[in-house]
Parts: C-alpha cells; structure tokens; sequence
C-alpha cells in the first residue's frame, strides 16, 4: 500500500487515482463533476464555514482520508473498467485489511472467484491495510481492480467500519453494490444493478440498504442518538424505515448523500434540533458519537427521511442457500423461512432474494456452495432467485402480483 509510506518515499511508478486536487479539476465536468465535488469537497477544505467540534479530524488527515492509489498490478483492468475521468458505469465494492491469514484469504478467494462466475461486472476492492497477497495480479483475477488508501489515524478514534464508506467515494462507481470482504455474489446478482439505477435517482438521491434481518431499536442509555428519532419512546415515530443492513447500493444520484455524512462524522459536526422538537441537547444530533457504518447510514436516511428498502437480497449465511440446491422446482424443501417481520414497516414477513451471501467464514463450504450454485446454473435446473412463504418466484412482478401487500423492494 502506497500510503503507508511517507510521501517523499513512494514508489515512483505508483499511480495516484484520486485527491483534491485531481478532484477539484474535475468539479466543472458536467453533471457528473459537479455531483462529485458535491460529494468530496469537505473532505479538501471546502465546509461552507460550518464548525467541526472536539474530535474533529485535522484537515490534513480528512485530505488524505479521500487519496487513492491503484495498485500496479491492476493497470490494465483499472484501463478497461474505467474512463478517462476515473469512473467506472457499474462495480461491487468490498473493504479490507488484508492480513496473512488463510482464513482471509479463502474468504477473498471466494469472494473474487464469485463474480469470475456470476457477473460481467468488476470487483473494486479497497485496501486499507500495509499489504495484499503476493499472488493477486490482473491475469488470475481480469474481473478485479485493487485500490490503496490509509487507514484512518489512530487519534481520530473512530470506528474501522466508516472506511467502507470512504471506500464507497474512493471507488467512483456510478452505480455500486456493497459485497463485505466475508461474503461473496451469486447467480442473477446483475439485475440488482439495473434495479438500483430505477431506484437510486435524481429525485430519490438516497442510498438504499437491505432490511436487517433484526429489528433493531434503542437500547437504553447506550443509543442516546435514538432519543432524536423516539421523542416520545416507541414506537420512534420519526424513524422512517425498519433498521437495514449496511450493504449499500447506490448511483452518482447519493454520492453526495453519503460524503455529507461521512464528512459530519469525521468533523464531528453537531445538528441543531429539529424544527418540530425543543432545541435541548438531547434532540441535537453530534455526529461524532454515531459509532460505525450501519448506525451512521441508518441515522442518516432517517434524517434525510428516506423510505426505500430492498428485501433481503444479502442472505444473512451461506447456509441459507440450501434453499435453491434442495428445491423441488419453484418449491421450498429446506430452510424456508422468510425473515421475520416487524409491526410497523414490515409487518408481512420479509422475502429472501438470492444475490449475495453474508458472513461466508467458512471458506472450503462456501468454496462448494459457489461450484453447486454454478453447475445447476449451467444445467438449467436452479430455481428463480426469489423466495416467499415456500415459493420461488421469476422476477418481481410474479411476487408482487401474489403479495400486493409487500412493501419491500426487489
């Protein structure tokens, strides 16, 4: 990784991909400029006079925070995905902090190899570690583009998983599907793309997440940011969509969205309380107390008062991919479970949507599930990708028709 080395000593052939200045050269390119500077240019100076508090990070650390570099192994692949401005039309993103474990390894393994099978589209991945195996290189991996950026410092004491979205700005996809580092993608998972394009737009500019499959709410005095949204206990009437999963899709439409409070954080910034509560330090919103990723984007759409959530397209265990190997042609004969319901957002039950796969630390079994994934794929005989109450059905039409009631997309 390029940046753990003092500047002066970076290697000369190493490719800088993005910083401020490169960003900032850009801002007058179109839609698509201005929609990017949007997104970065707090992170380079540019705050609109708005005052960070105590654990504010230095403004030399938030520049560095948006530097990246592209891997010299990967130039070629890094040429054929992206333009000349840097961006890339569609990808899936994964962070890590690559150690020399074989555990990490198999899972990378895994993760790399399942879009070879099931995607025409790249993997970015994001490293915020020292080092990546020796044995990553564009001719084993043609479908791959390793990224460098630095960890964030020690002294900012924040939360490891924000950088996934530092990585999500890094990567400079216009359309993007967050895939973690212990998961991996399956068969049909492209047609999340177009459906995040539908989505994700100039007039919803929202990241949307999956549904959790935990209904998740306060937890006493731990969650004191929850008392902004549970004004008067809960149900927490100013929360606006159940609790979801931090595997974000989006387009260049929430870049923008996603930098504002990434920057928030990392500043430390503090919201004054809404217009409709008392202006009590209880309802004030510091966002350097919202601890990771999850929490800050679920805050985030709920203070933006985002209403879209994707059914549960990121199955939460490999396991639960039984379901589509043990079929009888469109009916359920093992794990059949739908994700449990919650009274008020989802109160039908919740359908499970075949894309990814969570959780996968168990590299040699999720080795088998990919190859009996892609064999019944290739023989025609893998049921549709989509399941509810016993079911599988073709596409989202053939669900909603069946359900009119579900309130979930897919």
């Amino acid at each position: 990784n390029p940046m753990v080395f003092q500047d002066a000593d970076v290697p000369e052939e190493a490719k800088v991909v993005g910083s401020c200045e490169m960003y900032q050269d850009q801002m007058h390119q179109g839609e698509l400029g201005k929609k990017w500077w949007d997104a970065i240019k707090g992170f380079c100076g540019m705050n609109d006079g708005i005052h960070g508090g105590e654990k504010c990070l230095k403004p030399e650390d938030l520049r560095r925070s948006v530097k990246a570099y592209l891997d010299i192994r990967f130039t070629q692949n890094y040429a054929r995905y992206y333009d000349s401005s840097g961006w890339a039309e569609y990808g899936f993103l994964s962070h890590c902090y690559m150690s020399t474990s074989s555990l990490e390894r198999g899972m990378a393994r895994n993760l790399i190899v399942s879009v070879q099978k099931f995607s025409k589209h790249p993997l970015i991945l994001m490293n915020f570690g020292m080092v990546t195996p020796q044995e990553w290189n564009e001719e084993a991996h043609p479908q791959m583009v390793l990224l460098h950026s630095s960890p964030l410092p020690a002294h900012a004491a924040r939360s490891a998983s924000l950088d996934k979205l530092r990585a999500i700005l890094l990567a400079r996809l216009k359309v993007g599907i967050v895939v973690d580092f212990d998961g991996w993608v399956g068969p049909r998972v492209d047609i999340m793309f177009k459906r995040t394009q539908e989505e994700v737009t100039k007039e919803y500019p929202l990241p949307v997440l999956p549904v959790h499959f935990l209904d998740k709410k306060p937890e006493g005095d731990r969650s004191t940011w929850w008392n902004r949204f549970c004004p008067t206990g809960i149900p927490c009437t100013l929360q606006t969509t159940r609790w979801g999963h931090a595997h974000a899709t989006w387009t260049v439409w929430a870049l923008p969205f996603i930098g504002r409070w990434l920057r928030r954080n990392l500043r430390d910034e503090t919201l004054h309380a809404r217009s409709d509560m008392k202006n009590t330090p209880e309802n004030r919103l510091r966002l350097g107390d919202v601890s990771g990723d999850e929490d800050l984007l679920n805050v985030a759409i709920w203070e933006e008062g985002g209403t879209k959530q994707w059914c549960k397209f990121d199955i939460p265990d490999p396991g639960e991919y039984e379901s589509m190997l043990t079929a009888n042609g469109k009916k359920c004969k093992q794990k059949c479970e739908d994700i449990a319901a919650d009274p008020r957002f989802q109160p039908e039950a919740i359908p499970k949507v075949y894309y990814t796969a969570s959780h996968a630390v168990d590299p040699e079994a999720s080795a088998k599930y990919l190859d009996h994934l892609e064999d019944l794929l290739n023989k025609g005989k893998l049921p549709p990708s989509i399941m509810y109450k016993g079911k599988f059905y073709e596409d989202a039409d053939e669900l909603r028709a069946a359900h009119p009631q579900l309130r979930c997309l897919v």
